[in-house]
């Protein structure tokens, strides 16, 4: 899944999707769960980035440090304590490009 907001969107957010045959500066390569009951309080900004890095390192590292030089980042999507509060528990792992891409890193 590819996209074009701007870095500023978080889990809480709709993604804005583009087909990546257009020219886009982010692709959504997982969503991933991120454990807690619903009931569960807000475990933080930086405790939840920390997650969600673990959960996303599988899917990102292989792609970020084969290639030393490269142009693709890592961009973690966090959610804020109010839509955790709302039961999501959905972060997103998605790579990124300083300007637009065609395609998918998975070529």
């Amino acid at each position: 899944m590819c996209s074009n907001d701007d870095g500023a969107v978080t889990a809480a957010d709709k993604v804005g999707v583009v087909d990546c045959a257009t020219p886009h500066r982010f692709e959504i390569l997982a969503e991933v769960r991120v454990p807690g009951a619903q009931d569960a309080p807000f475990p933080g900004q930086n405790p939840l980035v920390k997650t969600l890095a673990e959960l996303c390192d599988p899917t990102l590292q292989p792609l970020v440090s084969s290639a030393p030089g490269s142009r693709i980042g890592m961009q973690l999507l966090p959610f804020d304590e109010k839509s955790w509060t709302g039961g999501n528990r959905t972060g997103y792992c998605a790579v990124t490009f300083p300007e637009p891409e065609i395609g998918s890193v998975h070529k």
